[in-house]
């Protein structure tokens, strides 16, 4: 490496030394013996912080020199590390030097192994050679370090970096073990054997790919006699920047003193040879650095980099990320499917947004005011927010936004305009869909979310709202097609005003075939007409979860006698036979305040005598009813075979008389309501008719 041409000049020197014979000197020749001792262990704690690591460490170190001649002085150098987080390193180094006294200097070398434990199943190997002269005064000392191994950890730490064109860039973390050298030039400041002051300084240079750098580093170093020492240093470098790093040493010298043999036993030799007693300085620890790197992301689905295009109502161009395109249409027609549409707010307003968007299969629309996850071959990565408001869209002949199979539409406001159509529309039989995070308004009599097929189905966290009183319409409406299977997520949305029903769902047309596993949890819904959460169903082998909703202010439609139709804050109803379902209603708040004969607050029945079985539990709910006469709290009702528990209800009448806390009745012969549990419950007025036994299911 270039750093070695700093060899050049003491070669030179080197070169016009010869080394002292021994069998040739006089006879008046005498063994001397320096201040120090030729091995020692030592104990010592370097502070936190240094090139290449972050934590400080406490190393136990054994050296040993053996000078028998003065001419080749070979010597062993042991190093055991413990970091403070646990880990540790170690050197092993084998050496010589080598007296030469017509310069009163000692020449070095030597070659380490060094190696330590590290994070991501990297563990830093290197071997180190160096080359060093001491004298009395001055030393000079050279080392370099070459990777041995695995030179870097698994690739981890994988985050969104930026867009770029129509691709999204991805940043990963990786550990890498750099190549490198240093070098350093030095002076004794005191001649003493008692105490000693070093000051040293040198440039390094360590290097990786994506990652290299030219530093300094500067020490002082103090040291009384062989037995205790004190360092502190400085460098910087634009990896590591500024490191200020200190440590302490206590050593324990061994055996006998480094000696030498010379013609009398001049004092000035003594310090020049001493410093033949100490191990050389280096780096110890290897050197690693965190790299960041950018990659393309991957569609997992399709093995091929993800496909983004942009659309921002203030641009005019060709639809990347530095130039959207300026309306929806032209990203709906230059997309393929499996891409992302990514809509930017613009100017606020429609303009260049205000014709809807029929999605492919596979297709994100996405809005740029809120996060976003997507799936990678790396693992699920979010984009984050990239504008402070949400894109407002909308479409003036119909609905807004039409599905195709398995889209996610997230982040948008979305504004219908046309009587009798959805803000979504996927009524023509989708598999899998996720819509989330979105608004949706209209001065028109609309429905907000409509879909009618099978898969994975999530609607959470969207807010809709409709405020035309003469309203007969949907907040969200899902569906299961005839002979299939949804595993349904319907949860944490906001729904006000729509005055047919808040939340349906159910088999999309009279399926007996189609069966379901579905979670309607968190939602809020206010101001509904007819039903505020609905689950028909007719679907066998079929499991349904209404948990911890909040349905409020009935808007005051009639709600029918007991039995006759689905009607109620919450309800779920068998309307075709066969049906094995199972259904838990869970923790919810209903109230229904209004004056209006015939509210019910939760109702779990049964409409078709033919083969209908249906097992219910109804549990720690709290319902609030009307005051109208008639009004139920909590109905049970059976045509059919209905199996249930009710246990730990709440329930508050609004009025003394003509209402019901909780009704539990039959009707026909061949009707029965097997009840497991009846418990715990608060209810004034309860009613039982029919064939109803507190047995359990199945007896």
């Amino acid at each position: 490496m270039r750093y070695f041409n700093y060899l050049l000049p003491i070669s030179l020197v080197i070169s016009q030394m010869s080394f002292a014979d021994e069998s040739s000197q006089s006879p008046d020749i005498v063994k001397c013996e320096t201040p120090y001792h030729a091995m020692h262990i030592g104990l010592r704690h370097t502070e936190a912080r240094g090139v290449g690591y972050s934590n400080g460490y406490t190393t136990l170190q054994g050296f040993g020199i053996y000078n028998r001649s003065t001419g080749f002085m070979p010597f062993l150098d042991l190093r055991g590390h413990v970091f403070d987080d646990g880990k540790f390193a170690g050197n092993i180094g084998v050496g010589g030097r080598t007296w030469l006294s017509s310069v009163q200097h000692v020449l070095g070398y030597y070659v380490y192994y060094d190696v330590r434990q590290h994070h991501h199943r990297l563990t830093p190997q290197q071997v180190s050679p160096g080359i060093e002269l001491l004298g009395e005064r001055m030393e000079y000392r050279m080392n370099g370090y070459f990777p041995v191994g695995t030179d870097r950890s698994r690739r981890y730490g994988y985050d969104f970096d930026s867009f770029h064109g129509n691709r999204i860039l991805l940043k990963h973390k990786q550990l890498r073990v750099l190549t490198g050298g240093d070098a350093e030039i030095g002076a004794h400041i005191t001649q003493s054997a008692k105490f000693d002051l070093y000051a040293g300084a040198g440039p390094y240079y360590f290097s990786a790919s994506h990652a290299s750098s030219w530093g300094g580093k500067a020490r002082l170093l103090g040291r009384y006699k062989e037995y205790i020492s004190l360092e502190a240093s400085y460098s910087y470098d634009h990896l590591f920047r500024s490191i200020v790093q200190g440590s302490v040493a206590l050593n324990l010298p061994l055996g006998k003193k480094l000696n030498y043999k010379e013609k009398g036993c001049r004092s000035k030799n003594d310090l020049a040879l001493s410093r033949a007693a100490f191990a050389p300085y280096r780096f110890e620890i290897p050197v690693v650095k965190r790299t960041h790197i950018k990659q393309k992301a991957i569609n997992p689905a399709t093995g091929d980099p993800w496909k983004v295009w942009f659309v921002d109502n203030t641009s005019s161009s060709q639809g990347t990320y530095e130039s959207p395109f300026p309306t929806l249409f032209q990203a709906e027609y230059a997309s393929a499917p499996n891409d992302i549409i990514y809509v930017f707010p613009g100017d606020g307003t429609t303009t260049g947004m205000d014709m809807g968007i029929a999605l492919q299969n596979n297709q994100d629309l996405f809005g740029s005011g809120i996060a976003h996850t997507i799936s990678t071959t790396k693992g699920n990565i979010k984009i984050p927010a990239f504008s402070g408001s949400s894109p407002v869209i909308t479409n003036t002949p119909g609905s807004v936004v039409t599905l195709a199979n398995g889209n996610e539409v997230s982040g948008f406001q979305i504004m219908v305009r046309t009587t009798g159509f959805f803000g979504i529309d996927g009524t023509s039989g989708v598999n899998g869909a996720d819509i989330n995070n979105n608004s949706f308004f209209g001065s028109v009599d609309y429905s907000g979310i409509r879909i009618a097929g099978q898969g994975g189905v999530d609607v959470k966290y969207n807010q809709l709202i409709n405020s035309v009183s003469k309203a007969l319409n949907l907040g969200i409406a899902v569906g299961v097609v005839y002979g299939t299977f949804m595993d349904a997520n319907i949860s944490d949305n906001t729904i006000s005003g729509f005055k047919s029903t808040g939340i349906l769902f159910g088999p999309n047309t009279n399926p007996t075939t189609a069966s379901a596993q579905a979670l309607i949890a968190g939602n809020n819904v206010s101001n509904f007409g007819l039903q505020g959460i609905i689950y028909v169903t007719g679907m066998p082998n079929s499991t349904v979860q209404i948990l911890n909703n909040t349905v409020v202010d009935n808007a005051g439609g009639v709600m029918g006698t007991i039995g006759s139709t689905d009607q109620g804050a919450i309800v779920a109803s068998v309307n075709n036979a066969p049906d094995s379902g199972n259904l838990i209603i869970d923790g919810n708040t209903v109230l229904t305040p209004t004056t209006t004969p015939q509210q019910f607050g939760i109702t779990a029945q049964i409409n078709f005598p033919t083969g209908a079985n249906f097992k219910a539990v109804v549990t720690n709910n709290t319902v609030y009813t009307g005051s109208g006469t008639g009004s139920v709290g909590i109905n049970l009702f059976s045509r059919g075979n209905l199996c249930a528990t009710v246990s730990g209800n709440q329930i508050y009448s609004q009025a003394a008389s003509g209402t019901t806390d909780l009704n539990i009745s039959t009707v026909g012969a061949s009707s029965v309501i097997n009840l497991n549990e009846l418990t715990n419950n608060i209810a004034e007025n309860v009613t039982v008719s029919g064939n109803v036994n507190i047995v359990p299911c199945g007896e």
